[in-house]
């Protein structure tokens, strides 16, 4: 950077001109104190990290990288001096690790292009539990022989798990569904008899349900059954107080009979 020089005296004497020359080296940025807030954090939530960014040309304006750990880069334009922050989103933790550390690594570099040397930080994310949501089925009620249908939802703060359901149908039977993702699910089970004395049974079916993290939920919801009786005939039912009678009528498909009372 060139400095000129003049020297003017009393009786208005000029002198020549001096011409010096000042090399000003611009210096690099430093980076300092990146913190996560909150720290840790289950998987699917945000986070946000702070930093602080110093430099003796205190006009110069900064591009940050940011490398968070998880796959994702991020670059900032035109950041200023002083404290900043950053937010972003873990949607998973690491597979197989439900206690996950991310090590981020970032940089600033001013607009002259000197660059400060890295800064590292970490943000543990951790494995949330999946759930089973709205579990029912379609009917309350069925007859045995017939078909009952469960449904529900699937759901996880980490959007990139995959699961294992296991449901336990109550009758002595259950089923694995694997590799499943979120989102709402319906399985169909046929029941070929109600529980034998109890011609309306009540079934209990349970759910269990298994991230690939190894995180578990349950659930369970109830199921009549009505029983039958002659082939192929609807055993009617109805529940009534203790000392009333109700009629009913069988009818077999090979011939009508009347059974008479209850």
């Amino acid at each position: 950077m060139p400095v000129t020089l003049v020297a003017t005296d009393d009786d208005g004497g000029v002198s020549l001109t001096a011409i010096a020359i000042q090399t000003v080296v611009n210096l690099p940025p430093t980076l300092s104190g990146a913190v996560f807030s909150p720290n840790p954090i289950n998987e699917g939530s945000p986070t946000n990290l702070s930093f602080a960014i110093a430099d003796p040309g205190f006009l110069d304006t900064y591009t940050v990288v940011i490398d968070w750990g998880d796959g994702s880069i991020q670059t900032i334009f035109n950041m200023g001096p002083g404290p900043n922050n950053v937010g972003h989103n873990y949607i998973n933790n690491i597979p197989g690790n439900p206690i996950s550390n991310y090590t981020i690594s970032m940089t600033a570099t001013d607009d002259d292009g000197a660059s400060s040397t890295v800064l590292t930080a970490v943000e543990t994310v951790l494995n949330a539990p999946p759930k089973v949501n709205s579990l029912g089925l379609t009917s309350s009620t069925v007859n045995e022989n017939d078909v009952a249908t469960l449904t529900g939802v699937l759901i996880d703060p980490g959007v990139l798990d995959t699961f294992t359901l296991f449901i336990n149908w109550a009758d002595g039977t259950g089923q694995t569904f694997l590799n499943l993702s979120s989102g709402p699910f319906t399985y169909t089970h046929r029941y070929l008899n109600n529980v034998i004395g109890n011609p309306v049974s009540n079934f209990t079916i349970h759910t269990t349900l298994t991230d690939n993290d190894g995180a578990v939920d349950t659930g369970s919801v109830d199921r009549r059954y009505r029983g039958r009786r002659g082939s192929g005939a609807a055993y009617p039912w109805r529940l009534i107080d203790a000392g009333v009678r109700a009629d009913f009528v069988i009818r077999d498909v090979r011939r009508p009979r009347h059974f008479g009372h209850l």
